[in-house]
């Protein structure tokens, strides 16, 4: 494992020298060995985005037991993290803010590092979803200065998958240079549920866009970085107007995991989230029970566990949503999931 110089070290070098006495006319100055105590914490980076991996190593010197703390930025400190007189661990943190790593040795010799863990965002200017054609979508990836907060911690750049069966081989061009020119990653947004008796017409099904999307942007030697699906277990399961399925949450999860694993293999570095709407007059604290219980249902259909999860949030209830939200973090935090919300002029 190769790291980079962020390093914390502390020593603590005792001399023990004896008082010189004389025995049978000999002078007799025995000197006990230098004994160096030396802790050394390393870390690949200073700083991830959340979820995002990277290496922490400890090695010591001159010392018998060792323990590492760690301190997340709620507060929360787990006293017994690992421990060690030398170690490594590569880690994907998901709470956002400042994280300590304590190493004590021996009860007395400390080292400490910090991490610092930053959100991910997404940028959605137009997602694409109509028929007609969006140049301006690769427009605005020349326009950055008129973005510029935005721009300046932004990684993710979402379309919706039906944009590029809409659109020319131009613009679909257009839009990866741009993406690469911009340095930023390509997030499409889909449905990944298929009518079968039931859902024509309705969101999320449209599991046929994102294959499309996927061969096109193969084609035209592209990425795609992440899947954010669209509301498959509201709609396949828990929708009840028109086209309704009410499938079982295993039998959407079936069918989310199946068309996953089309697009993952052509691109098998895939990142895949879901969102999930939270909306009025439907019970708006259910879903902090039901969707990390959706999934865990797509991690067993899937064998992966879903990276992120989004919450499409009202826009008309602004005051209502924080609590919310801070318990819904919580609940997908737990599972080792990241969490966040739709957020725009309206929210």
């Amino acid at each position: 494992m190769r790291f980079r110089p962020y390093i914390a070290v502390r020593r603590l070098i005792i001399l023990y020298v004896s008082v010189p006495t004389i025995v049978a006319l000999t002078l007799v100055t025995p000197v006990r060995p230098v004994s160096a105590q030396t802790l050394t914490l390393m870390q690949d980076r200073t700083q991830t985005l959340s979820g995002f991996s990277y290496n922490l190593a400890w090695e010591t010197s001159g010392v018998s037991s060792c323990a590492v703390s760690h301190t997340k930025p709620d507060g929360t400190i787990i006293s017994n993290w690992a421990s060690g007189t030398s170690g490594s661990r590569t880690l994907a943190l998901i709470q956002r803010g400042t994280h300590y790593w304590m190493l004590t040795c021996d009860g007395s010799f400390q080292a400490d590092i910090q991490h610092v863990v930053t959100p991910v965002m997404v940028f959605s200017p137009n997602s694409g979803f109509t028929s007609d054609p969006l140049p301006g979508i690769a427009v605005i990836l020349g326009q950055r200065d008129q973005w510029p907060i935005t721009e300046g911690h932004t990684q993710y750049y979402n379309v919706a998958a039906q944009w590029f069966r809409f659109n020319s081989a131009q613009d679909v061009d257009a839009l990866l240079n741009g993406l690469a020119q911009a340095g930023l990653g390509l997030q499409v947004e889909s449905g990944v549920l298929s009518p079968n008796g039931c859902g024509q017409g309705v969101e999320g099904f449209n599991a046929s866009d994102l294959i499309t999307a996927a061969s096109i942007i193969n084609q035209h030697g592209g990425t795609i970085d992440r899947i954010d699906m669209d509301e498959p277990y509201y709609y396949g399961s828990l929708y009840t107007g028109p086209n309704a399925c009410h499938w079982l949450i295993n039998h959407v999860a079936q069918q989310a995991a199946a068309t996953i694993a089309q697009v993952r293999a052509v691109f098998p570095e895939l990142i895949v989230g879901d969102a999930e709407p939270i909306l009025m007059p439907w019970d708006s604290h259910n879903w902090l029970a039901l969707y990390p219980a959706w999934a865990a249902a797509y991690q067993a259909a899937s064998g992966t566990q879903l990276t992120f999860f989004m919450a499409d949030i009202p826009s008309f209830f602004p005051t209502w949503m924080p609590g919310p939200l801070v318990k819904g973090a919580a609940a997908f935090h737990a599972m080792g999931i990241q969490f966040g919300a739709f957020y725009g002029p309206n929210d």
